[in-house]
């Protein structure tokens, strides 16, 4: 896609939201550079990864959620075809975190399944506690209490095996917020 055509096709979205002067440029940037990469992708590896940056930029940036969810599918697949379990595992977590913010949170629900199951294989276990981490708060947002304190506690135990204080700190955080909201 021309950068013009790019250009023209994402300015609208931006300048409608409520955000800093200037701010929009960046977000804008962001954007277009994320699809020059797509279009630009030399191997299947590069081009997964490339829609992926792209889903979330049209899913954050712009808040397109239907492009993003169309974008973020085409992900997994390419994904899936060229055998990169990481990618399948990300990007099945990106298109479920998007539907979940589209309201569509029985399909996220079962996108979050597909994403636990992808992220469960020695190439993509790294994801896992994320995984369960967002598969939490869309249970959550569902009014699941039970299932989503199974998942935080499920992300709770891979982060302390991670020791990574920031994830652990957030996982706990998700769990105490559950707590004080359920009935």
């Amino acid at each position: 896609m021309p950068q013009e055509d790019a250009q023209n096709l994402i300015s609208p979205f931006l300048r409608h939201q409520i955000v800093p002067d200037g701010a929009w440029k960046a977000k804008e940037e962001a954007l277009l550079n994320a699809l020059t990469d797509v279009s630009e992708a030399e191997n299947p590896l590069e081009r997964v990864k490339a829609l992926g940056r792209l889903g979330e930029h049209q899913r954050i940036s712009i808040q397109h959620l239907p492009l993003a969810i169309d974008t973020l599918q085409n992900a997994v697949q390419e994904a899936l075809k060229a055998g990169i379990p990481a990618l399948v595992a990300s990007n099945r977590i990106r298109l479920a975190t998007a539907l979940q913010y589209a309201n569509r949170h029985e399909e996220a629900c079962k996108e979050f399944q597909r994403a636990i199951q992808a992220s469960s294989g020695p190439k993509a276990g790294v994801l896992l506690d994320y995984a369960h981490q967002h598969f939490g708060k869309c249970l959550a947002e569902m009014g699941q209490w039970d299932a989503a304190l199974e998942h935080f506690t499920a992300a709770l135990d891979i982060r302390n095996v991670k020791a990574d204080q920031g994830l652990l700190a957030s996982t706990r955080e998700a769990i105490q917020t559950l707590e004080m909201r359920r009935p």
